[in-house]
């Protein structure tokens, strides 16, 4: 049984869940100021639900290892609907205890995967293990320090989920837009190895990844636009020596172009904070908005479709992908310059909200469906 069709249909509840908070206190229908109750249900239950869903049906694939038991899938499961209802109730220190648990339980996953290897997964994937860290040590030291932590919070908020888009990207993204074979990319074909990358693009993938994990170091102990700066450059190198964001891609349809648009907003919004200090926060709503979730939007539809033995032609004209990917992008436009509308900031962050949540509904009112009963097993 295949881990996304219990995480992503979860995913879509937390993706509306996480943003509704906004919906009513931008109207004054809620009291409390929502942004940590936002930020730790976006990043630790949304992303989250689709990071664990993806990475339990993908790595036994990429590793040539055996597939998530269902006592493992049931473990995550629960694990993620008791991180949605502690995030909900504003239990802090709860909830970055269960963040702990389930990021550990899903490094031990990927422990296990590696273990029983057939043969080694593709280079990159030291991003995700560099994610996976960052994670685990972010929540620890916002559990050690109240969940006042800087840099804890940078490392859950921006370099969890950046180093694990990073480290699937790698593989993924070259595939799923045309500049490599895509039927050695593990979502179709779990039984060939992927494709080595050439030596010299292998080398560099611990050398950026080192300087990732320093851009944090950086951020704490020098200044945050250093450690901003830093990621920037390790995005670039990224986007333009990998993804090739710069030029047009081979493949063609709705996936593939709003997969290029997702590249693309991640690298907006790694450069908009370097460039725009006093505008950071809203700067990184660029990838976190438009970035990560019109990446997740086209890898968890290529999953759905991969692994439920659907046509893949669905997704070259699919309107419910078109539509979610433009009211995503609609979304993360209107957070992002919200600033520029001080008078109705807090009706423009509640506009980003609905736009967002109505992307989620359509997206799942199609796609969940097809994980529920899917046309074969994958």
């Amino acid at each position: 049984m295949n881990p996304y069709r219990f995480l992503f249909p979860l995913g879509v509840l937390c993706a509306i869940l996480g943003v509704a908070p906004w919906v009513l206190f931008g109207f004054g229908w809620l009291p409390e100021y929502p942004g940590r109750m936002h930020a730790d249900l976006m990043i630790g239950a949304f992303l989250f639900s689709f990071v664990a869903g993806f990475l339990m049906t993908a790595l036994p694939r990429f590793t040539g290892s055996p597939t998530a038991t269902l006592k493992q899938i049931l473990v995550a499961t629960a694990l993620l609907l008791a991180l949605l209802l502690s995030g909900l109730l504003g239990r802090t220190q709860a909830f970055n205890l269960l963040s702990l648990t389930a990021l550990g339980a899903l490094g031990l996953f990927a422990t296990l995967k590696f273990r029983g290897r057939s043969y080694d997964p593709p280079e990159f994937f030291l991003f995700v293990a560099l994610g996976l860290v960052s994670g685990i040590l972010g929540v620890l030291l916002r559990i050690a320090q109240g969940g006042d932590s800087l840099i804890g919070r940078s490392l859950f908020y921006h370099g969890m989920i950046l180093s694990l888009v990073i480290g699937v990207g790698g593989q993924l993204l070259p595939a799923l837009l045309g500049w490599r074979d895509s039927t050695r990319v593990q979502l179709e074909s779990p039984g060939a190895p992927h494709t080595k990358l050439k030596r010299l693009q292998a080398v560099q993938i611990p050398v950026f990844a080192g300087l990732f994990a320093l851009s944090f170091a950086l951020e704490a102990g020098l200044s945050a636009w250093s450690g901003w700066l830093a990621r920037a450059f390790v995005v670039s190198w990224a986007a333009l020596g990998f993804w090739k964001l710069h030029r047009r891609p081979p493949a063609r349809g709705t996936l593939a172009f709003w997969l290029r648009a997702a590249g693309s907003f991640v690298f907006l919004g790694a450069w908009a904070p370097v460039l725009l200090p006093s505008y950071a926060i809203h700067g990184f709503h660029l990838y976190l908005v438009g970035g990560f979730g019109l990446m997740v939007l086209t890898v968890a539809s290529r999953v759905t479709l991969a692994h439920g033995g659907f046509p893949l032609t669905l997704e070259k004209k699919s309107r419910p992908i078109l539509a979610a990917s433009l009211l995503i992008v609609l979304a993360a436009l209107t957070r992002a310059t919200a600033p520029a509308m001080p008078a109705s900031y807090l009706h423009h962050l509640a506009y980003a909200a609905i736009c967002w949540i109505v992307a989620w509904l359509v997206w799942g009112f199609f796609f969940i469906p097809k994980m529920i009963r899917p046309e074969a097993t994958g």
